[in-house]
């Protein structure tokens, strides 16, 4: 009633001030009508392709624009043309009102409202709301059988199951369960093994004894919403049938990264609580399955490559599983050492190449990436590489500094130094290194 009366004075003080500037005629048709939509954030669109809405979904952390369109009759009434009907008109959001044509939202549940005010010439007040309402994160979680533990019999039952968290009011969500004991086959349709389940309900089925130690397993869950459906699905997740043995078994992946091929000299040691050691040649990436260990006893296992002394060796600790299947994280033997050149020799006659050692022992020299360039110039100059020596002719006859770029396989760079050249009576001189920094500096001041 209040906020009625104060328009019929603003009414009353537009029509004393403003004369006949009033455009609005009684005779045109009073059906007014405010619609909201749900526009793009930062594109363009045609709002004749979009649907009004009562209710818009917004995902924590995100935002939704919103647009108040006036129509006459069904008619789209032009922006412009606004002034012609509405005395005011406005959006209120929380506690703040704005008399922009859009509004930005957000997901809070101590706003979860927002409503557009138009005013007429004759006061009368009409207010269309569009309700905000939060889209929780929905989430997937695998519980059991745990990832790479969890040994199950063969031919009895094994309980899957997950937990399905930011399932909202308005949504309904169901689940299917893909079990098999090749990764590739997964969501294969004969690997579905249980379907449209509700997913925080503990399912069981029995694995046969098809000659197979290792399965995988996930879930994918179809979220139907009001007006699209998601599916979600768990990374695969794989555990073991307990050995026929009934003894432990532990699987221990090794790989060398961005190794280069040739045959690798690793070796691999196992100690125990009590100092007893295990050895294992290791040629290359390999999956180990080691036997012989005893149930619940703890080790650490070290690999190291003897051959290619540029890797960095790995280690684990663990604790075997009783009777079961233990898998260990993957231990990877990388490259950390940057590639070297030293100069063959402290002088070179003038007519002899400069030549260099390519000092690298890991993961090998990535070719693409070898260049030789001299001061004053970024260019690349000839050179030669052999697998362990780089070869250059000069082009400067006083002195100059040469830069020598070097990456491994594993993105070890070695390009930050500088080797100064002189040209003697007798001979070309090389000195340094010196930081490329160093050297840069040094030109600068010579020029």
């Amino acid at each position: 009633m209040t906020l009625r009366i104060f328009a019929l004075l603003l009414f009353a003080l537009f029509i004393c001030s403003c004369g006949d500037s009033v455009q609005y005629k009684e005779t045109e048709p009073k059906f007014l009508v405010d619609k909201i939509f749900d526009v793009p954030e930062n594109s363009y669109y045609i709002l004749d392709t979009l649907e009004p809405a009562d209710t818009v979904f917004v995902k924590q952390g995100q935002t939704k624009r919103l647009r108040a369109a006036a129509y006459l009759e069904d008619k789209l009434l032009d922006t412009n043309r606004l002034p012609d009907y509405y005395f005011f008109r406005f959006w209120n959001y929380g506690n703040n009102n704005y008399t922009t044509e859009h509004i930005t939202v957000q997901a809070d549940s101590t706003r979860n409202k927002a409503c557009i005010y138009s005013i007429d010439f004759f006061g009368d007040t009409t207010i269309t709301c569009i309700h905000i309402l939060i889209d929780t994160p929905f989430e997937l979680k695998a519980k059991s059988p745990v990832n790479n533990q969890s040994p199950i019999d063969l031919g009895k039952p094994t309980k899957f199951k997950v937990e399905a968290l930011g399932i909202d009011p308005w949504e309904k969500a169901s689940c299917d369960l893909f079990v098999s004991s090749e990764l590739k086959d997964l969501h294969n349709a004969g690997s579905l093994k249980k379907s449209n389940f509700d997913c925080n309900k503990e399912q069981s089925i029995t694995l046969t004894d098809n000659g197979k130690e290792v399965f995988y397993w996930t879930v994918t869950a179809n979220l139907y919403g009001q007006k699209d459906t998601t599916k979600v699905s768990t990374e695969p997740m794989r555990f073991f049938a307990k050995p026929k043995n009934n003894e432990p078994v532990v699987i221990l992946p090794i790989v060398y990264e961005n190794a280069r091929s040739k045959s690798k000299n690793g070796i691999l040691t196992l100690t125990s609580n009590d100092s007893t050691a295990m050895q294992f040649q290791i040629a290359g990436d390999t999956i180990l399955y080691i036997q012989g260990l005893s149930n619940n006893a703890s080790y650490k296992a070290v690999v190291e490559e003897t051959k290619f002394t540029d890797y960095a060796k790995d280690s684990i600790e663990f604790t075997v599983l009783e009777n079961a299947f233990t898998l260990l994280d993957t231990l990877k033997l990388i490259d950390k050492i940057a590639p070297e050149a030293i100069p063959l020799q402290p002088s070179f006659a003038h007519e002899d190449s400069i030549r260099f050692f390519v000092a690298e022992n890991g993961s090998g020299i990535n070719a693409l990436k070898t260049a030789v360039t001299i001061s004053g110039t970024s260019d690349s100059i000839a050179y030669r590489y052999n697998g362990s020596r780089i070869a250059f002719a000069l082009n400067c006859h006083t002195y100059c500094n040469a830069y020598i770029h070097l990456e491994d396989n594993a993105k070890n760079r070695a390009d930050r130094k500088a080797w100064k050249i002189s040209f003697e009576l007798d001979s070309i001189r090389i000195t340094g290194p010196f930081l490329r920094e160093t050297a840069i500096k040094t030109e600068l001041q010579n020029e």
